[in-house]
């Protein structure tokens, strides 16, 4: 049956074949990638959380370092009341952003980590305190 069609329409129908399965190879690399990117997404959605969570807190850390700092070279009771006040929100979300961060962590390792992570910020936080407290009843040497 094939023998009986004209050269030109059976180079037209190879050709067409050639092209249909040509699109469907498309298609299915199309398909598959489209999955792999949803794949690489759903595996980073974690990790990239964490780090920007990690980062916020790290910019809030240092910027209460520089407050609980300044407590302790001004001589200035207004600035050092606001500076408290400053201190008090600023821990709140603090606590808030590693409440987060907590949430995320997976493995024992990680975990391991964020609680010594938080040991430490507590005692960031004693100290912190203390120095507020010596700084509003005027006590700066201890």
């Amino acid at each position: 049956m094939v023998r009986n069609l004209k050269v030109g329409l059976r180079l037209g129908g190879g050709f067409a074949t050639v092209l249909l399965f040509s699109m469907l190879v498309a298609g299915l690399g199309i398909v598959q990638l489209r999955t792999v990117a949803q794949q690489t997404q759903q595996m980073m959605d974690v990790p990239l959380k964490a780090e920007r969570l990690v980062s916020h807190w790290n910019t809030l850390l240092l910027i209460a370092i520089q407050r609980t700092t300044t407590v302790v070279k001004s001589h200035d009771a207004e600035l050092e009341a606001f500076l408290a006040k400053e201190a008090a929100t600023s821990s709140e979300e603090s606590k808030q952003t590693l409440a987060q961060v907590g949430e995320l962590m997976r493995s024992d390792e990680e975990q391991k980590l964020f609680a010594n992570v938080n040991n430490l910020r507590k005692q960031f936080l004693a100290v912190r305190d203390r120095i507020y407290a010596a700084a509003y009843f005027g006590a700066r040497d201890q």
